[in-house]
């Protein structure tokens, strides 16, 4: 089964883009979230850019990928509100930028990098899957990317059954199948396990 897991990745790296793209896309999310507003009616992300994607780039100076990841933004904002009975401007106050993968941001043999400038990051362990689409925030003075990976998870077993395991002072272990209800006993001394 495939499940996506979220990591973050504490960015060490200086990039003034980061803060110039945020407080761009924020300006034109604000802005494109006024003119849906207006409407009273929920176009479809394709709508919206066939009618201002050049006006967005223009005004807003934001990159491609980026101005198409805002209408999707902005419409999915006011999808939700509308199906939770809703109907306010939304308003977009902190800095978060969504990365598309293998388009904004991208795995190449020197590193990471985003938006063609190499990244340096320090994170947990990564599990190994798929990457898939993320976030860029600003959060305690300090970019993270927030990464989404899709794992394979095992299947939970639905055979078998649940055996009692107790730890003790004479005994290093003693454990009892309910099934047969036979005991396993594990002596510190025994080199094998004794049954009775």
């Amino acid at each position: 089964m495939k499940v996506l897991r979220t990591y973050k990745l504490k960015i060490t790296s200086n990039h003034l883009k980061f803060s110039q793209y945020a407080e761009s896309y924020k300006e034109a999310a604000n802005w494109l979230s006024y003119v849906v507003f207006k409407r009273k009616k929920i176009d479809t992300p394709s709508q919206l850019s066939k009618e201002f994607y050049g006006t967005v780039r223009e005004k807003f100076n934001l990159p491609s990928q980026l101005t198409c990841s805002l209408f999707r933004h902005v419409v999915g904002t006011y999808r939700s509100m509308k199906s939770n009975k809703n109907w306010s401007l939304a308003e977009y106050k902190k800095p978060s930028l969504p990365l598309c993968w293998k388009r904004d941001f991208n795995i190449r043999k020197k590193g990471m990098s985003i938006w063609g400038e190499l990244v340096s990051y320090k994170s947990q362990f990564l599990p190994q899957g798929k990457w898939s689409d993320s976030k860029l925030k600003f959060s305690r003075n300090q970019w993270w990317l927030c990464l989404t990976i899709e794992i394979d998870q095992v299947e939970p077993k639905t055979t078998g059954g649940i055996i009692g395991v107790d730890r003790g002072q004479k005994n290093i272990l003693v454990a009892i199948d309910p099934n047969s209800n036979k005991t396993l006993y594990l002596y510190l001394e025994a080199r094998t396990p004794l049954l009775s």
